[in-house]
């Protein structure tokens, strides 16, 4: 489940080689596009776009039981697509592992840092736009940001996987909050740093490969 706008641009081809690695290693993957986002159809106007995000998360799990046949269907999901990928998990109940990269703790989170980010960015560059944020492609409409400020896990019954994999960029233990709340509630969760996060984090032609990172999830699952 990858992140959205600026951040999937970044990562793009990571993820592609992370999914080729658990492929070699026997794990069958499907990488997926949100709707109205990469290579997919426009997202239904009447739902919110975050859950359509979710709903399309939730499809392709059955389908991977259904008609993949995969007899045990994880999650994984980078920044914001880690959260997307546990709520969806939460819905879903019965999901076995979930991979949390780089997560933000809830949509609100996301849009704090995202904001900060945007305003840092219009200081370098000496403009006064402080408020517009950077979508990488993505449009951050007034109905996008209200639903990813809704976004959040209930906490409530089961937890969302049995076993969490959570990879925190270094210095922010806020990263940890899914992870521990997920803890809280029954799971067993696992946590380490995210070494290569910031490399991996630039212009995509600049992109460096979190091996050692990536290896630890390839093993994980």
């Amino acid at each position: 489940c990858p992140p959205v706008g600026s951040e999937s641009d970044c990562v793009h081809r990571a993820l592609h080689d992370l999914a080729c690695e658990l492929a070699a290693a026997g794990v069958t993957v499907l990488r997926i596009s949100y709707p109205g986002c990469g290579d997919s159809l426009p997202a239904d106007p009447a739902l919110p776009p975050t859950r359509a995000w979710i709903d399309s998360i939730k499809h392709a799990w059955r389908w991977l039981g259904d008609a993949a046949g995969c007899e045990e269907v994880g999650l994984a999901g980078f920044r914001l697509g880690s959260t997307l990928a546990a709520v969806a998990a939460e819905e879903l109940g019965g999901v076995e592992r979930l991979v949390m990269l780089a997560p933000v703790a809830s949509g609100e989170a996301y849009i704090r840092e995202r904001a900060m980010l945007a305003r840092m960015g219009a200081s370098a560059h000496g403009t006064d736009d402080g408020e517009a944020m950077d979508g990488g492609g993505l449009a951050f409409t007034p109905q996008l940001t209200a639903a990813l400020k809704s976004l959040k896990l209930s906490g409530e019954g089961a937890p969302a996987a049995r076993k969490v994999l959570s990879l925190v960029r270094p210095g922010m233990s806020r990263d940890r909050q899914a992870a521990d709340r997920l803890e809280a509630q029954g799971a067993q969760c696992e946590t380490a740093a995210f070494d290569g996060y910031a490399a991996l984090m630039v212009n995509p032609e600049d992109a460096a490969y979190p091996k050692a990172a990536f290896a630890g999830v390839v093993a994980w699952m």
